[in-house]
């Protein structure tokens, strides 16, 4: 289990992350979570991983169905969104803050390769082996002067296991 220094909450103890959607190229399974190989250079943000954002159900869509990423993919094969729903007792560790990101980057350091460099980012690897998600407020992602968070556009959660997600009957 995670050490002192790195606030671990549980999806029911942080309260706002309700229905998930992922959208993929591929059926949602949940082996295909956490099965990505992770980065072997520090990065804020894994450029692959399974990543959902919170559902909205009034306009029946995400952060992410709206952003510009997602709009630009011109991807053909695009499927509907899966919406899923995390298991209450999952653990995860929410970034809100420069603060937050910065704690997990020196409680879990992926330090550079040359020593001069003092940046550090979390491993994500070992994150894996640890807890069952990461998540990213929008609050976080807002802040202009957070430069760690920007890599990842909008609220958005990166899963490690595939357990802890229970897909959905209804479809949007």
């Amino acid at each position: 289990m995670p050490s002192a220094g790195v606030a671990l909450t549980t999806v029911a103890e942080f309260g706002r992350l309700g229905l998930q959607a992922w959208t993929g190229r591929e059926e949602f399974n949940q082996a295909i979570v956490g099965t990505n190989p992770w980065p072997n250079s520090p990065t804020a943000k894994p450029d692959r991983g399974f990543f959902t954002s919170s559902w909205n159900e009034e306009s029946q869509t995400s952060e992410w169905m709206r952003s510009k990423s997602y709009m630009l993919r011109g991807d053909p094969d695009r499927r509907a969104p899966v919406l899923l729903s995390p298991v209450p007792n999952a653990t995860l560790f929410v970034i809100d803050s420069i603060d937050d990101f910065e704690a997990l980057a020196s409680q879990y350091p992926h330090k550079y390769s040359n020593p001069r460099d003092l940046r550090r980012r979390p491993d994500w690897g070992k994150l894996a082996g640890l807890v069952g998600a990461v998540h990213v407020t929008a609050g976080a992602v807002a802040d202009g002067g957070n430069c760690y968070v920007h890599a990842w556009e909008v609220e958005s959660t990166l899963w490690f296991r595939g357990d802890i997600l229970i897909r959905q009957a209804h479809h949007p």
